[in-house]
C-alpha cells in the first residue's frame, strides 16, 4: 500500500512540475529569492499565485516577471473587483506569440475534500519544493448554513507549509489541483485556498472582461456611425 502510495506522489509531482513558476519583482535578477511561487492555470498563460506574497511590500505591482520551464516571461495581473476581496492574485503572460500555448493544471471534478485527505505541496523553481501530509481542519464563508451548501474559505493542513512554498500547487494522488499555498488572515503563516474558489474567480474575471469587451466594441460602433 506504502508503495502504491508513494508511486502516485511521484507521478502527480513530475506531471505538475512543468506547470509550476516562480515570480520576481520586475527589477529583480532571476538568480535572486523569488518572491513567490504560482502556476498556469489556462493554456493562454493565466497564473494563479498568492496575493500577499506578490504584493506585500510595495503593493500589486505593473508587472511581475516568471520563470516558467527555463524561460523568462513578463506578466501582469488582471484586474478584478473579484480579486480584491480574494487571498489569490492571477497574472496574465503577456508578449505572448499565437503559437505560445501552455501546460495548465488540471482541476477535474470538484468533490470537496475530505479531513485527512493526503495531499502534495509543489513550489519553488521547476516544482522543486515538495511537501507532503494531510488535510487537518475546513473553514467555511457560511459556518451556520442549514438550507444551502456550506462553502469552504480555507483549508489548515496538519503540516507547517514552508514560506518559500507560498502560492505553491496544492494536488491530490491524481495529480488533480485541490487548491494554492496562500498567507493567513493574520500573515503569520500559509493555508489552502480551494481549487473551486480559483475557478470561481477565473469565471468572473473572463465573464468582466467580456463584458468589457462588449462595451468598448459597441462605443466603436456608435463613435464611427455618421
Amino acid at each position: 500500500i506504502y508503495a502504491k502510495e508513494d508511486d502516485l506522489i511521484v507521478s502527480a509531482v513530475e506531471k505538475n512540475q512543468p506547470r509550476i513558476v516562480t515570480i520576481f519583482t520586475a527589477t529583480q535578477d532571476i538568480t535572486s529569492t523569488p518572491i513567490a511561487s504560482g502556476f498556469v492555470v489556462s493554456r493562454d498563460g493565466v497564473i494563479a499565485t498568492d496575493l500577499r506574497g506578490i504584493s506585500a511590500e510595495l503593493g500589486l505591482r505593473e508587472s511581475y516577471k516568471v520563470l516558467l520551464n527555463g524561460k523568462v516571461y513578463i506578466a501582469t495581473p488582471m484586474k478584478s473587483d473579484a480579486m480584491g476581496k480574494s487571498s489569490v492574485a492571477l497574472l496574465r503572460i503577456s508578449e505572448t506569440k499565437e503559437t505560445d500555448v501552455f501546460d495548465a493544471v488540471a482541476f477535474g471534478r470538484q468533490v470537496d475534500p475530505k479531513v485527512a485527505q493526503t495531499v502534495i505541496v509543489v513550489g519553488g523553481e521547476a516544482g522543486s519544493n515538495v511537501q507532503r501530509g494531510i488535510l487537518s481542519r475546513f473553514h467555511y464563508q457560511n459556518p451556520d448554513a442549514t438550507s444551502t451548501p456550506k462553502i469552504i474559505s480555507t483549508i489548515d493542513t496538519g503540516f507547517k507549509i514552508l514560506s518559500e512554498n507560498a502560492g505553491a500547487l496544492v494536488v491530490n494522488l491524481d495529480g488533480q489541483a485541490i487548491g494554492i499555498v496562500v498567507t493567513n488572515n493574520n500573515g503569520t503563516g500559509y493555508t489552502i485556498f480551494p481549487a473551486s474558489r480559483i475557478i470561481e474567480l477565473i469565471s468572473t474575471i473572463s465573464a468582466e472582461a467580456t463584458k468589457t469587451s462588449a462595451v468598448d466594441e459597441k462605443k466603436k460602433v456608435s463613435a464611427s456611425a455618421p
